[in-house]
């Protein structure tokens, strides 16, 4: 294989010589499924036979791109643009704190299992928010633009749009994979006030949404039927992003 860079770079004004290539190979019937190679390339373009991946070479990347922080980012990203973060959060069990005055904690906390969720971040013009909604799909793979958004079944999201209402609790505002833990964490943990909104369907028109939810309590599947559409697709919801 050659790799011709000087056409490009010649109408540029500047001349640069390829020195190192990345490829990843991709293997879905094998654990893991992707590996990276690094190759180098001779004077006449040619890529040479190559060698796995090691943090040697993430290390010649950070050289070659002054102030720049690289990131291996993880299966579950979705999309990683600058200002705006998305990652895939499978099915299980989270951790869930909601406020009573009545015990000395000033909460009760709840394990109850979640439907997989697309949860994002976003520090656009020095606003940050964060926000989320539940999905059906239970693989990664599945998930691309006619996925359909439900609401999420937290204590801590507005019903409109998906956000969570932040308030006094501290999150990190670095868009950085490494944070993706601790977003996870807040947008499922923070101590919530009650459920303002019909987020789940419910089972009868008197059932109370809290109670429902609530008596999920150590279960381990979300019942799916419960989930509410927002009426909008991710590839939907996403353009809207750009606005």
């Amino acid at each position: 294989m050659q790799i011709n860079t000087q056409k490009k770079a010649e109408s540029a004004g500047i001349h640069f010589q390829p020195k190192l290539a990345y490829v990843v190979h991709e293997s879905p019937n094998h654990s893991p499924k992707n590996i990276v190679t690094a190759h180098e390339i001779n004077q006449l373009g040619e890529l040479q036979s190559g060698e796995v991946m090691r943090e040697s070479h993430l290390d010649q990347l950070r050289a070659c791109i002054p102030n720049a922080k690289i990131q291996i980012l993880p299966e579950n990203i979705l999309v990683s643009v600058s200002n705006m973060l998305i990652f895939y959060v499978p099915q299980k069990p989270q951790l869930f704190r909601i406020l009573d005055h009545s015990v000395s904690l000033g909460y009760r906390q709840f394990m109850l299992p979640m439907p997989p969720h697309i949860i994002y971040v976003k520090n656009q013009s020095g606003k940050f928010s964060i926000g989320g909604f539940a999905i059906k799909q239970t693989n990664r793979g599945q998930i691309d633009s006619n996925t359909k958004l439900y609401h999420s079944p937290t204590f801590n999201t507005y019903k409109a749009n998906g956000n969570m209402c932040i308030g006094s609790v501290k999150i990190k505002h670095n868009l950085e994979v490494e944070n993706i833990e601790h977003w996870v964490e807040s947008f499922f943990s923070s101590v919530g006030s009650n459920l303002k909104h019909d987020v789940i369907v419910k089972e009868k028109s008197e059932d109370n949404i809290q109670q429902m939810l609530l008596g999920l309590n150590h279960k381990t599947h979300f019942p799916m039927n419960w989930l509410k559409e927002t009426g909008s697709t991710f590839g939907q919801w996403l353009e809207n992003q750009g606005e």
